[in-house]
């Protein structure tokens, strides 16, 4: 090619910014134009690749749907998966906190945080059976009667406890049905008596403690207490009237 040839080739990159050589320059210039090009498609290749964006939305040309048998991966390859961490993980906690539906052991608490608790087809109890309890924070519990939970452990005078025999009342439950009557007492008239307010069950609502329920096996024990101490001093002096 002639050292003066002046044709169009240089044309995109001389709008690019790169210098060309139109033929005159001394051919020791052509190293340098030669190392130029080169410093510039670096730098071009350099600086595109960082503005590139490979964002989902970006890429074009996806398809919909990929077909599962060409993507055999577990889920402990999606959790050991760069750029899938957290969505993994995610979602073996949510298959993790799945109840069984045909059997098995859950660990761990349960909450829940509304509706109720049905188990319509509960078995009897027939054999080392207990009461259970429900906690004022939810827990269901068994009963706690022997003295590895106890401490301060002693012996009172049942007439000590004063006057444990609430009102009997009459009532019908609210969301009960409708027209049936119940027989029991009342949580807050037992608070409003002073021998009688240590068996009310308080719950938190709204930052205060309210009556909310009545530990009735305890009450009943304490009754029957008073009962028993009152039939044996009854026998006591049937005993000496016999015996004048």
């Amino acid at each position: 090619m002639p050292e003066n040839y002046t044709g169009d080739e240089g044309t995109v990159a001389f709008e690019a910014g790169l210098d060309v050589l139109d033929g005159d320059e001394d051919r020791r210039t052509g190293w340098l134009a030669i190392n130029k090009t080169r410093d510039m498609l670096v730098t071009f290749a350099r600086d595109l690749f960082d503005s590139i964006s490979l964002s989902w939305g970006a890429i074009t040309g996806k398809p919909a749907q990929f077909p599962p048998t060409a993507h055999q991966h577990t889920i402990l390859d999606v959790l050991t998966s760069d750029g899938t961490q957290n969505y993994g993980t995610a979602l073996q906690n949510v298959l993790d906190g799945k109840f069984p539906v045909s059997g098995g052991t859950v660990t761990g608490n349960v909450f829940l945080s509304s509706g109720n608790v049905y188990v319509p087809a509960a078995t009897p109890a027939t054999a080392g059976w207990q009461p259970a309890y429900i906690n004022n924070d939810g827990r269901i519990s068994r009963g706690s009667s022997s003295e590895r939970y106890k401490k301060y452990i002693t012996s009172i005078d049942p007439a000590s406890l004063g006057d444990i025999w609430p009102d009997l009342k009459r009532f019908q439950m609210r969301g009960g049905d409708v027209g049936a009557w119940t027989y029991g007492y009342i949580a807050e008239r037992l608070a409003e008596h002073d021998d009688q307010r240590a068996f009310v069950v308080y719950r938190e609502i709204d930052g205060e403690l309210v009556p909310d329920s009545i530990d009735f096996m305890a009450l009943v024990m304490a009754q029957n207490a008073q009962l028993h101490q009152a039939l044996d001093l009854l026998a006591q002096r049937l005993d000496a009237l016999e015996n004048a």
